[in-house]
């Protein structure tokens, strides 16, 4: 029976095949129940994509080349556009992109699969070669290099940005319009640090004088952040320090008015959403509110009020910045 070696082999090869690698061939043979993967996958527009496939196929992959977690919050979110998905690994930030155009649907899970698979080996390899020192022939190790351990850091992610801005008193019926600039930081996230720089100006009209407003300084904000695919949602509490100088025309003719300035600013409430657009660059809008701790009051030479900023704001910004 000249089949019969034949036979034996393959009988033999898949005897071999169950017992070195009994993980992958559970996984494979689970059915329906979709595996527990070690870094979950999160699918955003990718309504033609098999998740359960793709997660069957992960969880071979991971198994085979034993991936394990890093930390909890750790995730590879895939983002499909037409026929091309773009993979990035969170909170690293390392990025890939697919071409699936040419292949069919039902390839895509298996196409998805190696491609996360891959980006994971290639960012785990990067951090060790960071993390590895250079070793000289003949120069001996110091005791701190070899029994100190590697501290975890976290990505330092910046973020710059402008926009313009508007504020409003309702108490001295006074709107104030003008440019805003600052960066922030997300090293310690979820708590993201923001600096913020501004100019405005604006007028108010009473029937004792016209007042133009001139506003120069910035704010300070400490925001809990929340992040889901290319959007981030967060809101905390900050505090605003102006300079606020107020030049008055005088309209009563036996009366007059100075220049005065003077400290502006208060506790505030900030509340933020961004969008990415790409790996770089994202726009953001921001609403807030407070109380002026540090009013600025004026009266003309008769006696009566001439301006009164005190009591509450709201502000509103739009703009557009770059994060690293």
């Amino acid at each position: 029976m000249p089949w019969a070696p034949k036979l034996g082999s393959a009988a033999l090869a898949a005897v071999l095949a169950v017992v070195l690698r009994p993980d992958a061939a559970r996984a494979a043979s689970s059915g329906d129940e979709p595996p527990s993967l070690a870094i979950p996958v999160e699918l955003l527009a990718c309504s033609d994509v098999d998740r359960t496939e793709l997660e069957k196929l992960l969880a071979i992959e991971y198994q085979t080349l034993g991936v394990e977690p890093r930390n909890d919050g750790e995730r590879v979110v895939v983002t499909c556009s037409g026929e091309r998905a773009q993979l990035t690994l969170e909170p690293g930030g390392a990025s890939s992109g697919v071409e699936l155009s040419g292949t069919s649907v039902s390839a895509w899970p298996r196409l998805l699969a190696l491609a996360v698979s891959e980006l994971v080996i290639e960012a785990r390899a990067r951090i060790a070669t960071a993390s590895t020192p250079v070793k000289h022939p003949g120069v001996a190790a110091r005791p701190s290099e070899t029994s100190a351990p590697v501290a975890k850091t976290l990505p330092l992610r910046l973020r710059l940005f402008a926009g313009a801005r508007a504020q409003w008193l309702p108490h001295a019926a006074a709107s104030l319009w003008g440019p805003e600039l600052g960066f922030a930081t997300g090293a310690f996230f979820p708590l993201s640090i923001e600096l913020r720089a501004r100019i405005g100006f604006g007028s108010t009209s009473t029937e004792v004088a016209r007042v133009g407003w001139t506003v120069e300084g910035g704010s300070v904000a400490v925001r809990w952040d929340v992040r889901a695919g290319r959007f981030t949602a967060g809101g905390g509490p900050g505090f605003s320090l102006d300079a606020l100088q107020l030049a008055p025309t005088v309209k009563i003719d036996a009366a007059h008015g100075q220049r005065v300035s003077g400290a502006f600013g208060g506790p505030e409430l900030d509340v933020y959403g961004s969008v990415a657009l790409g790996s770089a660059l994202l726009i953001y809008a921001r609403i807030d509110a407070g109380f002026l701790a540090l009013p600025v009051r004026g009266d003309v030479s008769d006696g009566r009020r001439l301006v009164d900023a005190s009591g509450g704001f709201i502000g509103a910004a739009l703009g557009a910045g770059a994060q690293f």
